[in-house]
């Protein structure tokens, strides 16, 4: 069985997972032609190999028409560009008059469905991309107060996203990767620009992704801006059959593992203190279930740590009595000197 590790130590976008698989592999021209059979126009992907922190990586990037869009039949578009009829129940197909009105850059979740379920994909290339999107489509309606089916997709609906989903998907199935195990996800800390203004980040649909799926994250705890994307949240959570908190190690805890490639993926921003990768690597040997039965016989502990300081001996002892008696393996205070000389505890 071939499962897929992804590691992500600054956090995720469609691209750099994109790029990662590439680097594990992936055959882009091959991916470049099952695009095409999306019906989107031409798609070109442009990988090169840079050095990221040091690390040989490769960098991703989607030319697409982005101006081609779906649009209802009998509603006047409002753009220049080839425009994708969609009639309901109908697949979409491409209409060669060109338009000269302005088009609004929203495309329906329900477009991207239908036209995914059209394409002459690979059962579980489309299954993946499927989900992927129908995750995106219920986290969007539930920040929105919506039904999925009318979501109207932004940043994630432009055809460079819909290339990064489907591409990944696509190298997926060439790597005959059957499961998919991830690090914890690092959203990132402070704020974005996006669609609907100035947003914190994590943005809504990326922390509602993290809500309604439970996958685990990490936060920073510094400015950092935007870490992990809505497009590459929405590819862990979505295909990701279980998250490991140590890494490679515990992956392959107590079952016979060998790697079969590695790839890192590039993304396009520096980040002070980071090195802004994402790391593939494909590995054959047990399934995840026996992997998952192997690490369930390794104990994980949190060390939860605070500084405390105006607080009698009293009060500290009391707090070690209740800490032990909830539960904690341990318990004990360490005496420090906190900010302008104060005395202080480390609990």
């Amino acid at each position: 069985m071939t499962s897929l590790l992804i590691d992500m130590p600054s956090g995720v976008a469609g691209d750099m997972l994109l790029a990662a698989l590439i680097g594990c592999g992936g055959d882009v021209a091959r991916m470049q032609t099952d695009l095409e059979a999306l019906g989107l126009g031409p798609i070109a992907i442009n990988a090169k190999r840079v050095l990221t922190g040091g690390l040989s990586a490769w960098l991703v990037d989607v030319d697409a028409p982005q101006e081609a869009q779906w649009q209802p039949v009998g509603q006047t578009p409002r753009r220049n560009g080839p425009v994708i009829s969609l009639n309901a129940g109908s697949s979409p197909s491409q209409n060669p008059e060109p338009r000269t009105e302005n088009l609004h850059a929203h495309r329906p979740y329900r477009a991207i469905r239908d036209l995914i379920a059209a394409a002459p994909l690979v059962a579980r290339v489309r299954d993946r991309a499927q989900r992927v999107f129908r995750l995106l489509a219920e986290s969007e309606a539930e920040v929105h107060g919506v039904d999925p089916e009318t979501v109207e997709f932004h940043e994630v609906g432009a055809v460079d996203a819909i290339a990064d989903v489907v591409g990944c998907c696509l190298l997926l199935e060439q790597l005959d990767v059957d499961d998919i195990v991830a690090s914890p996800i690092i959203p990132g800390h402070g704020t974005v620009m996006c669609a609907h203004g100035r947003m914190p980040v994590p943005v809504p649909a990326v922390a509602t992704m993290l809500t309604r799926t439970g996958a685990p994250f990490i936060a920073l705890g510094r400015e950092t801006g935007e870490l992990t994307t809505p497009t590459g949240c929405a590819l862990v959570c979505a295909l990701a059959t279980r998250f490991i908190a140590t890494g490679t190690g515990a992956m392959i805890a107590g079952s016979p593992t060998r790697f079969l490639a590695t790839g890192y993926g590039s993304g396009h921003k520096q980040i002070p203190g980071l090195v802004n990768v994402v790391r593939c690597a494909v590995m054959a040997g047990a399934s995840a279930e026996a992997a998952a039965s192997a690490d369930a016989n390794v104990d994980q502990v949190v060390e939860i740590r605070c500084q405390i300081d105006d607080a009698t001996g009293e009060h500290l002892a009391a707090l070690i009595d209740e800490v032990m008696a909830a539960g904690a393996l341990d318990a004990f205070l360490t005496p420090v000197i906190m900010k302008k000389g104060r005395p202080g505890h480390l609990l």
